[in-house]
C-alpha cells in the first residue's frame, strides 16, 4: 500500500495505549502495531482503516474513528455489550438527506452528548427474555399509546396486533412464543416500532433518536462498512459475524436488520441502516415506515443516555418533517419571471485589479495563482488558481471546477494538490480552481451549501455564481485562453449548482456533473433549481453512483437529467455501482471524451 498519510500527535485518554490498525475490509486480522500513545509523525497507509487500542493488554477501543475524543478508556463503567459514543455535533451532511425538525425548519444540526449504544443488534435470545417475562401483557412497558387508523387503541385492544404466527405474543415470524431453533444470536426481527419501544422500557434503555443513530452508525464511512455487512444475504446472520464495524465499535448498523429510531415524521417512524436484501444505499437512506409494520427486515438496537439532560433528549426526540420533492410535478417560472431572476447575477463592468500571488510547477503543468476584485462590494478578494499544461499550446481550452461542500470549511486550499487531480492538465487542458466566497481561504464560519428557504442562502448563491462568472472574466483577460471553449465541471455541491450557473452563463460551452442531482431541499424561488434546470442548454454529461444516498437515483439524478433543457442527443447519464463518488478510470475517460466532442481537440 502507498504510504501517504501522516498520523500526527495522536493521543489517548489515558496515554500508554498500544495502537494497531488493519484494513477495514481485511477479515484475516492482519494487525500492524504502530506504537504507544502519544504518537507523533507516524506514517500509515492511505486506506480505510480499523483501529484497536489496548491498555495493559486489554482491548479498550476498536472501531474506525481516530483521535482522543474516541480513544478514551472508560474503566469499570461500561454497560454490558455497549460501546461509548463521544459527544459531538450531527451536522448538515448527516441530516441533509433526512429533513429538519417540524417546528423549526431552519434547524439543521444538533449537539449530541456522550451516550452508550448496543454493540450488537438485539438478538432473538435477548428478546425472548422480554416475551417470557410477560412483557407483552404488562402495560407498564407500553408507554406510547398504539394508534390504528387515526384511533388510539386501549391496551387490551392493541394486544391482537402483536402476535406471532401461532397467535401467541411475540414477533411476527416466531411460533408458539419462540424463535426458530439455532437462531438465538440472530437479530430479532418482525417487530413493530411499538414492540421495540416496549422492549426498551423493559431493559431500562431507550430507542435511539435519529441524531443518536447517525452519530454512532458511521454513514459517512460506507465504503469501509458496507462491503463487509449483510446486504446480499437472503436472511439475517448472527450479530457481529459480518465484521462491519462502525466508528465507535458498533456492528451491523449497515445491513442485517433495519433499526427502529424514536423520531416521528408524519405518523411514521425511522427504521435505519438497511437490512439483508436491501440495496446498499439504504445504509444512509431516510427510510420511514408505519410504526405498526412488522417486516422481517425490522429490528432493534438500544441506547443508554441516562446522564443526558431531559430537555436535551426532548430536543433530539422532536418530530421530523422529511424534505422530499417531486420535480416531475413542479412547474418552472415563466420566461418573464426568469429574466428577473437571472438579472440578480449580473454586475457592472469593473477593473479586475489582478494581483499575482505565486507560481509553481510540476513535470506536467505550471500553477499560477492570482486574486481579483469580486463582482460585489467586499474587501475579500476572489482567489483563482490556474493549472497550465505543458503538453499543449495556447489558446488553451479551460475547465472551471466547482467543488463539493467539503470546500465549505476553514481549510486553506493547497494549489499543489489540485482538487480534480491532474488528468485534465495531462489531456492538454487548463484546470481552473476559483476559491469561492466563504469557502476554504475565504471561509466565513457559517456557510450552508444545501438549499434552504432563507435570504441568507439566496445571497450565497448569488455570490458563488458571480465568483464563477468573474473567473471567466479573468480568463478572458489573459490572452492565452480560448474563451469559446470553456467547460463547467461540478462535483457534488458543484453538481447541484450545475443546474443554475450554466443557465445564466452563456460563455460555458459544455458541462460535466459529478454526483450531482436536484436537491430535496427547497430554496426561495429566485435561486431554486427548478426555475433554472430547464434553461440549461449546454451539452451535459452526468456521472453518478447508482447507490448515492445524498443524491438518490430516483429522486435527484433522474429528475435532473429529465428536466435539463439540453437536447436529448447532447446529454448523457452514466451510472456506476458506487455511492456518492465516481472516482473511476471509466469516469475519467468519459469526461475527456465529452470535452473532445464538445470543445474539440486541444492544440498540440
Amino acid at each position: 500500500r502507498e504510504m501517504v498519510a501522516n498520523l500526527r500527535s495522536r493521543s489517548s485518554d489515558p496515554p500508554g495505549a498500544t495502537v494497531s490498525y488493519r484494513s477495514a475490509l481485511d477479515k484475516d486480522d492482519n494487525w500492524t502495531v504502530i506504537g504507544i500513545t502519544p504518537l507523533t509523525d507516524v506514517w500509515i497507509p492511505n486506506d480505510e482503516l480499523r483501529w484497536r487500542l489496548e491498555w495493559d493488554g486489554v482491548i479498550g477501543f476498536e472501531g474506525l474513528a481516530t483521535g482522543p475524543n474516541a480513544w478514551r478508556l472508560v474503566e469499570n463503567s461500561s454497560p454490558e455489550n455497549m460501546v461509548r459514543v463521544p459527544g459531538g455535533t450531527i451536522g448538515f451532511v448527516a441530516l441533509g438527506n433526512y429533513g429538519s425538525p417540524a417546528d423549526n425548519d431552519e434547524f439543521r444540526e444538533a449537539a449530541v452528548p456522550e451516550f452508550w449504544i448496543d454493540r450488537y443488534e438485539v438478538t432473538n435470545a435477548e428478546y425472548k427474555e422480554f416475551v417470557d417475562a410477560g412483557g407483552y401483557d404488562n402495560p407498564a412497558f407500553w408507554t406510547v399509546p398504539v394508534v390504528l387508523d387515526n384511533r388510539q387503541l386501549a391496551f387490551e385492544e392493541s394486544r391482537s396486533l402483536f402476535v406471532d404466527e401461532t397467535g401467541r405474543p411475540g414477533p411476527a415470524f416466531w411460533q408458539v412464543g419462540d424463535h426458530e431453533a439455532g437462531k438465538e444470536n440472530h437479530p430479532v426481527s418482525g417487530v413493530s416500532w411499538y414492540e421495540a419501544a416496549a422492549y426498551a422500557e423493559y431493559r431500562g434503555k431507550q430507542l435511539p433518536t435519529l441524531y443518536h443513530w447517525l452519530r454512532a452508525a458511521g454513514t459517512g464511512s460506507g465504503s469501509a462498512i458496507i462491503p463487509v455487512s449483510n446486504f446480499d444475504g437472503a436472511e439475517t446472520v448472527p450479530v457481529g459475524s459480518s465484521d462491519g464495524i462502525g466508528p465507535f465499535g458498533t456492528y451491523d448498523t449497515a445491513g442485517n436488520v433495519r433499526e427502529w429510531c424514536w423520531n416521528d415524521t408524519g405518523g411514521q417512524r425511522f427504521a435505519l441502516g438497511g437490512a439483508f436484501g436491501d440495496p446498499v444505499y439504504m445504509f444512509s437512506f431516510n427510510n420511514v415506515q408505519s410504526p405498526l409494520d412488522r417486516l422481517e427486515q425490522n429490528g432493534i438496537r438500544l441506547i443508554s443516555a441516562e446522564d443526558t439532560d431531559s430537555d436535551v433528549i426532548a430536543e433530539l426526540s422532536k418530530r421530523f418533517r422529511l424534505v422530499r420533492r417531486d420535480y416531475s410535478t413542479e412547474t418552472p417560472v415563466s420566461d418573464e419571471v426568469f429574466n428577473i431572476y437571472r438579472n440578480q447575477f449580473s454586475y457592472d463592468a469593473a477593473p479586475l485589479d489582478v494581483q499575482f500571488i505565486s507560481a509553481d510547477s510540476t513535470e506536467d503543468y505550471i500553477i499560477e495563482s492570482v486574486t481579483v476584485r469580486p463582482a460585489y462590494d467586499d474587501a475579500d478578494r476572489l482567489i483563482i488558481h490556474v493549472y497550465l499544461p505543458r503538453n499543449s499550446r495556447p489558446p488553451f481550452q479551460a475547465v472551471i471546477h466547482y467543488p463539493g461542500s467539503g470546500d465549505a470549511r476553514d481549510l486553506k486550499y493547497d494549489p499543489s494538490q489540485p482538487s480534480m487531480g491532474d488528468f485534465l492538465q495531462k489531456s492538454g487542458r487548463v484546470l481552473v480552481k476559483p476559491v469561492l466566497y466563504a469557502t476554504r481561504d475565504r471561509y466565513d464560519g457559517k456557510i450552508v451549501t444545501w438549499p434552504s428557504e432563507t435570504h441568507a442562502y439566496s445571497d450565497y448563491v448569488i455570490r458563488w455564481t458571480k465568483d464563477f462568472r468573474r473567473t471567466i472574466d479573468y480568463l478572458e483577460s489573459r490572452g492565452d485562453i480560448d474563451v469559446d471553449r470553456i467547460a463547467y465541471m461540478g462535483t457534488s455541491w458543484g453538481g447541484r449548482m450545475g443546474a443554475i450557473i450554466p443557465a445564466v452563463e452563456p460563455r460555458i460551452k459544455a458541462n460535466i456533473l459529478y454526483v450531482g442531482g436536484l436537491a430535496s431541499g427547497v430554496a426561495l424561488p429566485e435561486v431554486d433549481q427548478i426555475n433554472y434546470i430547464t434553461r440549461v442548454r449546454q451539452p451535459t454529461l452526468m456521472l453518478n453512483g447508482r447507490y448515492d444516498p445524498l443524491e438518490p437515483l430516483e429522486s435527484a439524478q433522474i429528475p435532473m437529467y429529465n428536466r435539463l433543457g439540453t437536447p436529448d442527443d447532447q446529454k448523457e447519464h452514466v451510472l456506476y455501482d458506487l455511492g456518492h463518488r465516481v472516482d473511476s478510470i471509466d469516469a475519467m475517460r468519459r469526461a475527456l471524451d465529452w470535452l473532445d466532442r464538445y470543445l474539440g481537440p486541444v492544440s498540440r
